[in-house]
């Protein structure tokens, strides 16, 4: 059983892939979210994945990480992908990538920003994956004033970052974002997309030629040996890197250890359902291979000290019962097939 620990808002990213292109893993993938492991009380045996870390707060970032090492106690019994305390965040993980001649661009706080840059740049959130929050800023009054308006906005000094512009295009002036996922040993490519704007969240250029370069990432795998070494750099074993190439340099993006596996199939154009199609047919095999088989013996208890549990964020637990609650009815009574663990007393899992 494989158990995908998740801040309950952003469980979609398992879900949609396990109601569609992954029903035959339904049975065989449970959802834990953190917001809950506090009234857990006793996990079961088997795999956990621990994702979306760089969404938890330092509060949620200590509780799973007395998580983690409970269940470590019964290694071999319980294997655990993503470490809370040795996976690299977005920031740490760009301040190593430049710090080593990996990638051409810095990053720093907007916080920081009595450091030595470079413009052009842009600003986006250190924790959210919302892409670019402004277009590319050239001098220092654009980028006073576009700080100024999203502290306006609500936006919190501390979460921004401010990231050198590096230009990816070819000559014909065309992006092409490459994404991979890592689970547990396995290098998976995911897609390589076409866009004329350089944030690329989803491709908007799609001609033959390109399409069968995409297939060509897909079945050759090109990159997995440097792939797999840029994983262990940030101590990553379950995610997604995205990438682009500027000449024949790689430079990453970021590495999301909660990313999309599959959206509906209605989600995308048709021209690229074979790609989607195939992408699956790629990922099953690795989670099935990180897949520990079910086993009824006792879990682990692990009871969260009051030390912890004071300083996590969200509201008393008599409230938090009745919105997980209503959240199972309408993700879970709705959707039956995908399958949350959700107990709100001791020793219920």
């Amino acid at each position: 059983m494989i158990y995908y620990l998740v801040t309950a808002k952003h469980s979609y990213t398992m879900e949609s892939y396990l109601e569609t292109y992954g029903r035959s893993l339904q049975d065989q993938v449970k959802l834990v979210y953190y917001e809950e492991l506090p009234y857990i009380g006793e996990m079961p045996l088997g795999t956990y994945i621990f994702s979306d870390l760089e969404r938890l707060s330092p509060a949620q970032i200590t509780l799973a990480a007395y998580v983690w090492n409970h269940l470590a106690q019964v290694r071999p019994s319980v294997r655990q992908l993503n470490s809370p305390r040795l996976t690299m965040r977005r920031f740490e993980l760009q301040k190593e990538l430049h710090r080593s001649g990996i990638n051409c661009f810095q990053t720093i706080r907007a916080s920081e920003l009595y450091a030595p840059f470079r413009f052009p740049v842009f600003i986006r959130e250190e924790s959210e994956h919302t892409g670019s929050l402004t277009d590319v800023l050239h001098r220092e009054q654009e980028l006073s004033s576009a700080l100024g308006r999203l502290l306006k906005e609500g936006h919190r000094l501390e979460n921004l970052l401010v990231v050198e512009f590096c230009d990816t295009s070819d000559a014909a002036g065309v992006y092409r974002k490459y994404s991979a996922f890592v689970v547990g040993g396995e290098i998976v490519p995911r897609h390589l997309i076409f866009s004329r704007s350089w944030v690329l969240k989803t491709a908007d250029l799609g001609t033959g030629e390109m399409l069968q370069e995409e297939r060509d990432y897909l079945e050759k795998n090109p990159h997995e040996a440097w792939l797999r070494d840029i994983f262990a750099l940030g101590s990553v074993e379950y995610g997604r890197i995205d990438y682009s190439f500027l000449g024949d340099k790689p430079q990453i993006w970021e590495i999301n250890t909660n990313p999309m596996v599959l959206m509906r199939p209605k989600d995308y154009a048709p021209v690229h359902h074979p790609g989607q199609e195939y992408f699956a047919r790629l990922i099953l095999p690795a989670f099935e291979k990180v897949n520990s088989p079910q086993n009824l013996a006792r879990g682990v208890r692990v009871l969260v000290p009051q030390k912890i549990r004071k300083d996590l964020p969200g509201e008393p637990r008599t409230r938090s019962i009745r919105r997980f609650a209503k959240n199972v009815k309408n993700k879970v009574l709705g959707r039956p097939n995908v399958g949350v663990v959700t107990r709100h007393s001791a020793g219920e899992f």
